[in-house]
């Protein structure tokens, strides 16, 4: 797949039936129900002011014949920790095994590393360890192909809307990395403290409260 010539910017086309679109058509079959928030959870996110902690930006990969939406991604801003969050990445199955995700990870990432702000871009996984199923296999590869990082297993995805529960057995990914982050000039190592940090400030804008239950490798 050469380029993204279809991709949506919510960020610079705020347009919410798009985005609805996306969570519905993309987003609902590719995800379980606990790990996805609700709608109006997402759209208030994605209409949040940037400095705002957990505010939005998502993007939406278009078909060329009808513009319905096929894939897309929506990440997620903690500026104590200046870490963004690839909260949801996803593709229609009709469009898989074409090269569609790794594009949308370059493209997201790339939109990361623009700002000065940002130390961290990471990325939740499902552990193909505690998820036996060729979904879970098949997200781990890509995240190797693009070159992924885990910064901590055993991970916990806090509770995405207060009716729902917590997600064990997942695995926190790094994607991206600002020099500052790392330890020691030469080193591919992020520093534990900011994975830390992170994870402290995802759990308190999720939860508002609560410790999270996770292990940094």
């Amino acid at each position: 797949m050469n380029g993204l010539p279809a991709l949506s910017d919510l960020v610079v086309n705020p347009d919410m039936e798009l985005a609805r679109a996306l969570y519905e058509l993309v987003l609902v079959p590719a995800f379980p129900p606990d790990e996805l928030e609700s709608w109006d959870t997402l759209r208030s996110c994605l209409l949040a002011d940037h400095n705002e902690p957990g505010n939005a930006f998502a993007t939406v990969l278009l078909d060329a014949t009808d513009s319905a939406p096929i894939a897309g991604t929506v990440s997620y801003w903690y500026p104590q920790s200046r870490t963004w969050l690839l909260g949801y990445l996803a593709v229609d199955s009709r469009y898989r095994r074409r090269g569609v995700a790794p594009c949308l990870i370059a493209d997201t990432v790339s939109r990361w590393a623009a700002s000065d702000e940002t130390l961290l871009g990471v990325a939740e996984m499902e552990n193909p360890c505690c998820f036996p199923d060729e979904a879970a296999k098949s997200r781990a590869r890509m995240y190797i192909r693009v070159h992924g990082r885990v910064l901590a297993t055993d991970f916990v995805q806090p509770r995405v809307d207060p009716d729902k529960d917590r997600v064990s057995g997942m695995l926190l990914v790094c994607l991206y990395a600002a020099p500052e982050a790392l330890v020691g000039d030469q080193s591919a190592t992020v520093r534990s403290g900011l994975t830390h940090a992170f994870i402290a400030e995802y759990f308190q804008v999720a939860e508002g409260s609560g410790q999270p239950t996770e292990t940094a490798s």
